[in-house]
């Protein structure tokens, strides 16, 4: 029996569990993808933040340049204000809401005559207690009446005449952030009311002595003739013992009036000047040679030591000099009856000039007539033609000089001379 072939077929593969690797692989390129995709993302944006970064930099830094250029224009602005606050002549006071000084310059300091410290910080009442009328400037910086508020304050000072201030309250403009209510500004007058008051006595003297010539013209003519016939009377009655007193009284009379137009013509004449150079120390030391009998006669000292004066050389008219300091001399004397020191001292002005200070310690002068001294006519004295410093005026207003007037009843009188420098004219 013959063998049979038979075919098997191949059993069919065992299964398998299912693959993980396609999926895997997938997921991961995905995530690749992503990360690829975010990489972009970050450097765009990093690209971004670094380019506001820049642009924030930039804009910090233009800031920032302002910043210093505006703080170097206000430092610069603060330093010009105060300077100029400094240097002005005004005093300035800067108040607060509250009523404090919150700045003072320099001439503040001075006018209400306390150091910085005495003023900054302190209340403004503290500052004008007082002062009469300085209420009004405090209304003014609380808001009440007008914005802005002036009063006159005559300041006392040790010696001499006071000081003429003009104070003035300014109110701040709202709306103010910086708290600030106003400012007090204090003006020394004193110079401008003096430039006033000389001013107003020229031009008084001035019409004054047209009337007094006019009248010294007229009356020295009739005096005469009575001077002439007054003299005769005189002789003629001499041994009369009833009479001839009377006759005397009447030639006394008429030589006084002589006396007075003489002195009336010589205010009132025009000034012919014969201008040299002079010094003011032999002036004076000529001078107190004629005073010499009137000095011993009141028991008064002269303090003048002219080897140790100085040499102050000025333009003028000696002779009118020397007539200007006698009267001034005699004037002292007849304030002193009773004994006294009469002082002349020489000494540089501030302007270049020179000053002669005539100075006693007689019965002084009210302050009410200071300003009327110099009026032609006007006296004190019984006896006194009021002429005299009417004169004075008359020459040191011929020189350009002027004269101020320092007195306390009771302590004494200070006349100040001033001259001013020395100029050097044709032929001298």
């Amino acid at each position: 029996m013959a063998a049979r072939l038979t075919q098997t077929t191949p059993a069919p593969p065992a299964p398998q569990p299912p693959s993980t690797s396609a999926p895997t692989s997938l997921r991961m390129r995905q995530a690749m993808q992503m990360l690829r995709g975010a990489e972009h993302k970050i450097a765009d944006a990093y690209q971004q933040l670094g380019a506001e970064v820049q642009r924030l930099t930039a804009e910090l830094d233009s800031s920032n340049l302002e910043l210093r250029r505006n703080l170097a224009e206000r430092e610069k602005m603060q330093a010009i204000l105060i300077s100029t606050l400094r240097s002005l002549t005004i005093g300035v006071l800067a108040v607060g809401q509250d009523g404090v000084v919150i700045v003072a310059n320099p001439a503040a300091c001075e006018i209400f005559r306390r150091p910085l410290e005495q003023i900054a910080t302190r209340h403004l009442e503290e500052i004008l207690d007082g002062i009469p009328d300085s209420g009004q400037l405090l209304l003014t910086l609380q808001g009440a009446g007008g914005g802005q508020s002036r009063i006159a304050w005559s300041q006392s000072v040790d010696q001499g005449a006071p000081r003429q201030i003009e104070l003035t309250a300014v109110r701040s403009l709202p709306p103010s952030d910086i708290h600030l209510a106003g400012l007090i500004l204090a003006e020394d007058q004193t110079h401008l009311r003096r430039l006033e008051h000389q001013a107003t006595l020229r031009s008084r003297l001035t019409g004054m002595g047209e009337i007094a010539m006019n009248l010294a013209h007229e009356i020295r003519n009739p005096l005469g003739s009575i001077a002439l016939f007054a003299t005769a009377l005189e002789r003629e009655l001499e041994g009369n013992e009833s009479l001839a007193p009377m006759a005397r009284q009447i030639v006394a009379g008429v030589k006084s009036l002589e006396h007075l137009v003489a002195n009336t013509l010589e205010f009132a004449r025009p000034r012919r000047m014969a201008m040299a150079r002079v010094n003011l120390k032999d002036v004076i030391r000529d001078t107190l040679v004629y005073l010499e009998h009137p000095l011993e006669q009141h028991a008064i000292q002269v303090q003048y030591d002219h080897e140790l004066q100085p040499d102050a050389w000025v333009s003028a008219d000696a002779e009118q000099l020397r007539q200007v300091f006698l009267n001034l001399g005699l004037n002292a004397i007849q304030a002193m009856d009773e004994g006294g020191k009469l002082e002349f001292l020489i000494q540089a002005d501030a302007a270049g000039g020179w000053e002669v200070a005539v100075r006693d310690n007689g019965v002084g002068i009210p302050r009410e007539l200071i300003e009327r001294i110099f009026d032609p006519f006007f006296t004190t004295r019984d006896k006194g033609s009021g002429i005299g410093l009417a004169i004075v005026h008359s020459i040191l207003q011929a020189h350009d000089a002027r004269i101020e007037v320092e007195s306390r009843v009771a302590v004494g009188t200070t006349f100040r001379v001033v001259f001013p420098a020395y100029r050097q004219f044709d032929g001298i």
